[in-house]
């Protein structure tokens, strides 16, 4: 009885570890190797990725003209105020002149 006990615990063994060997062979085919919905799946998740790609790169050639354009039109603003300044500094200037000669009159 007890050499009977012992071939099934063995016998036992043997299959659980070729079950465990065959569920384990099973799944790394079913990983290797995509199935036609997992690939329909990773090709509909590539368009939305191309799509959101050139949705940014979109969107970044908007911000880059939008810095240029400002860019150009600070500094368009820029040159006008500088040319308003030295108008009125030149203009301040020839008071000076003016109010000097005139105490130099006196």
């Amino acid at each position: 009885m007890n050499r009977v006990v012992q071939k099934t615990i063995i016998s036992l063994f043997v299959v659980t570890f070729a079950v465990i060997l065959m569920a384990g062979c099973q799944e790394e085919q079913n990983t290797s190797v995509p199935g036609s919905k997992q690939c329909r799946l990773i090709a509909a998740e590539n368009l939305e990725l191309k799509k959101e790609l050139s949705d940014c790169q979109q969107q970044l050639e908007q911000k880059t003209e939008q810095l240029k354009t400002s860019k150009k039109a600070g500094g368009e603003r820029a040159d006008s105020l500088v040319k308003a300044l030295m108008d009125e500094n030149s203009k301040l200037q020839s008071q000076i002149r003016q109010l000097q000669q005139q105490l130099g009159k006196k």
